[in-house]
């Protein structure tokens, strides 16, 4: 009885944290706008995980400095131009 419980808290503790697949819809430092996918923890904010990645673009790594919205993998942007930066750019 004491292993069971031990196990279920356990497997609640570890899908407390489950990563979900996220796309951001991001500002780079130099003002380009790109889309950036990723699973991020389900505790904490795309918005900000999104914040601490960066892109890199002809050898050179940019910063996200926004982060213009954000949407599980699976939903369309509402933004028109993330819909289109999306479609356009290669994975």
């Amino acid at each position: 009885m004491r292993v069971s419980m031990l196990l279920l808290t356990l497997l609640g503790v570890s899908c407390a944290h489950a990563a979900v697949d996220r796309k951001c819809y991001v500002e780079l430092e130099n003002g380009a706008n790109v889309v950036l996918q990723g699973a991020i923890a389900d505790n904490k904010k795309p918005e900000i995980a999104f914040q601490e990645k960066g892109f890199e673009i002809n050898g050179q790594l940019l910063m996200v400095r926004k982060v213009l919205e954000c949407q599980p993998v699976d939903r369309p942007f509402t933004l028109e131009s993330a819909r289109k930066q999306e479609k356009e750019q290669p994975r």
